[in-house]
This record gives C-alpha cells, sequence and structure tokens, in this order.
C-alpha cells in the first residue's frame, strides 16, 4: 500500500516514514513491513488495517496534490475514509489522526467480540424490496454503494438468511464479505459511542480537534457539508450509521463537480458508479470523470 507514490513523489515518502515510525511504535508492529508486503490475513484485523489504511490514504492525497499542483476544492471519505479527509483538510495533525484510527481499531474490534456480526454485499434488487428483506430479517442496510450495489449488516444468522431470500425470491445477488464484525449497524454502537467521547476528549480538553477557517468536506453519513466542530465530531463518531455512497457522489455532481480523484489503495471507488446504470448516465450527462491515484501515478511516472 502506498508504495508507487512514496516512490514517485518525495513529500509522500516523507509522510509515510513519519507515520510508519509513529503507528509502529504505537501499535507494536512493523506497519511499514505490513504497508508493503502483508500477510492479507495480519492486515485483515481491523486494529491494524485501520491505521494502515488512514496512511496509505493521506500519503496518497499527498501525491494527489504534488501530481496536480492544487489541492481539492473539497474532500469526502468513504466510511473510514472520513478520517483521512479531516486530517487532509487541516482538522488535526498527523498524529491525532494514528491516534484516533488505531483507537478506532481496537473499538471496533471489541465491538466485533462483543457482538459478533457479519455484512455481504447486495446486487440486483429492488430499494423497496431490499428495505423490507432488512426489516424483516433485523438487518441494517449499512452501505448505499450505487444504484446496484448496497451492502448489509448484521447479526450472522440474519444476514444468511436475507441472503438466502434475497437470491432465492428476488433473484439477487449476494456476497459474503470476508470482515470480522458488523460494521454501519448497531452491533458497533458501543464502538461508535467511544469514538464520540474520544472525539470529545481531543477537542475539549486536549485542543487536538480545531475548526479551520475554511472547511471543505463533505460526510457520506449526511450528504452534507461540515460546518462546525459538532459536525465534526458527529461524523468521528459516526460508526454505527449506514454510509450514503451514492448520495454523495451524486450531490457533488449536481454541484458541478467533474473531477473525482480516489485516493487510497486500489480503484474500488473509482469503479463503483460506472457500474451501476443510472449513476453512469449521471456521470456520462454531466463529463464527470473518476480516477484512482494507481492510474494518476501511471501517468505521472510513465
Amino acid at each position: 500500500m502506498a508504495q508507487e507514490a512514496v516512490k514517485a513523489i518525495p513529500a509522500a515518502a516523507d509522510l509515510y516514514h513519519d507515520c510508519i515510525g509513529y503507528a509502529s511504535e504505537k501499535t507494536g508492529r512493523d506497519i511499514g513491513k505490513l504497508m508493503l508486503h502483508g500477510p492479507q490475513e495480519i492486515l485483515d484485523d481491523t486494529r491494524l488495517a485501520q491505521p494502515v489504511i488512514f496512511i496509505a490514504n493521506i500519503v496518497g492525497s499527498t501525491a494527489l496534490s504534488q501530481i496536480l499542483e492544487t489541492d481539492p476544492d473539497t474532500r469526502v471519505g468513504h466510511s473510514f475514509g472520513h478520517l483521512a479527509a479531516l486530517h487532509d483538510e487541516g482538522v488535526f495533525d498527523t498524529r491525532t489522526g494514528l491516534d484516533l484510527a488505531i483507537a478506532r481499531g481496537e473499538f471496533m474490534h471489541q465491538a466485533f467480540i462483543n457482538r459478533p456480526g457479519s455484512m455481504a454485499a447486495v446486487f440486483k434488487i429492488a430499494e423497496d424490496r431490499l428495505t423490507e428483506v432488512c426489516r424483516k430479517y433485523g438487518v441494517t442496510w449499512a452501505n448505499d454503494n450505487s444504484d446496484t450495489e448496497a451492502v448489509i449488516s448484521g447479526e450472522s444468522e440474519n444476514v444468511v438468511a436475507a441472503k438466502k431470500e434475497i437470491e432465492d425470491i428476488y433473484g439477487g445477488r449476494v456476497i459474503m464479505l470476508k470482515v470480522r464484525g458488523a460494521a454501519h449497524s448497531p452491533l458497533v454502537q458501543a464502538a461508535a459511542d467511544r469514538m464520540s467521547q474520544l472525539a470529545e476528549a481531543f477537542h475539549t480538553h486536549q485542543n487536538r480537534i480545531r475548526l479551520p477557517e475554511k472547511l471543505v468536506v463533505m460526510s457520506s453519513r449526511t450528504v452534507d457539508r461540515l460546518r462546525s466542530v459538532a459536525d465534526i465530531k458527529a461524523d468521528i463518531g459516526g460508526l454505527a450509521d449506514r454510509v450514503e455512497w451514492q448520495n454523495t457522489v451524486r450531490r457533488l455532481i449536481l454541484d458541478g463537480y467533474t473531477e473525482f480523484y480516489e485516493t487510497g489503495p486500489g480503484s474500488k471507488l473509482t469503479n463503483l458508479p460506472r457500474r451501476g446504470p443510472n449513476m453512469k448516465a449521471l456521470l456520462d450527462s454531466h463529463g464527470a470523470t473518476m480516477t484512482s491515484l494507481d492510474q494518476l501515478l501511471e501517468k505521472f511516472t510513465g
């Protein structure tokens, strides 16, 4: 993760080395080695995955700004990506961001132990039918990713039962996700509460969370721009809330944004909107493009 950005962009390399030193000290693991070499089964542990993904995101954002020679007009994160968006906008410094990422991983890990669950990606089912299935089996519609992809979350037996009905009755397709808990559902509310308490302590007692003079971050929870410290703290603590990604991308396009860049590892978010016919039509009608950092680096180093 992040190795191409580190190779190509000196500023990204400097940030990377500063991050892995601090994160390795705080976690007791060689974070740099994990980012470059894995193994995957170790990185699947949310206690390590979250600081590693945070580092990859902010290193990628630094590389992006260097390549484009400008800062983004607005920032938004999908689920955990919101911490990187807040960091890059100057809401808190790098070490505070790492402390929040590490704590979030620990809180989520404990929530997964105390209230186990599962998540599944759902394709090719109408919104009203998915809503009814979620209500029937007591699962949560956790992520609204596009007009053809959603994610459900909840107790494992309920997710499996919902999967069966979606496939057998409605002809949808469901893929169980390789995760260790039920994020963005009531099963992680304890972790959400702890993150809210930590954000409050960091702001009120330690002065580690601040409101920049110009804050240009949109929340994928509320599909609205953050405007206050209260908004920031609510976003940090919003672990149990749905990720409204489809509506967030739609709002940005309708607001006039036409160039989107993904700074984290991989190209999931770059490809996601075009997999749904409605979102693809919206992108095309507004001439909007989506580019992953990997694609940009390939051209830059080309």
